[in-house]
């Protein structure tokens, strides 16, 4: 799923893969060939259950931390190097990974998470502006 916008002057590509997350890299690699993106101007926006929920955290050109999807991303790119908006998904109720992440949010941790979104839009339109004034 591909849309298409604008942050400032800087035309922007939003897609979601439709692949299972395991193989997000497939997705990435035909995106960034057909729209000749190069990896340092991705932005992989994902939750990571090793950040406390609502914690947001922006990376580039480091590892997977052992998130399945985006080592898939590494490897058919072909490099690290690209950034990551990293949106904590971890509760404090938290017991095994496997049943968290499939398990609905309870009543609060639901409005902290989209609380959290909110700070990230924000985040993410401040980074590209910077980055488009520098």
């Amino acid at each position: 799923m591909v849309s298409q916008g604008s942050i400032g002057d800087q035309e922007i590509i939003l897609a979601k893969p439709l692949t299972f997350m395991n193989e997000s890299g497939l997705a990435a690699t035909e995106l960034s060939e057909y729209y000749q993106v190069k990896p340092d101007q991705i932005w992989l926006i994902y939750d990571d259950a090793d950040l406390p929920l609502g914690e947001i955290k922006i990376d580039f050109n480091r590892g997977s931390g052992g998130h399945k999807g985006v080592a898939s991303v590494i490897d058919s790119l072909g490099t690290k190097g690209f950034y990551r908006l990293r949106l904590g998904s971890a509760s404090t109720q938290r017991d095994n990974l496997k049943a968290f992440v499939l398990k609905p949010y309870s009543r609060y941790d639901r409005s902290r998470a989209k609380e959290m979104i909110l700070e990230a839009i924000i985040e993410l339109e401040r980074s590209l502006l910077n980055k488009i004034s520098a």
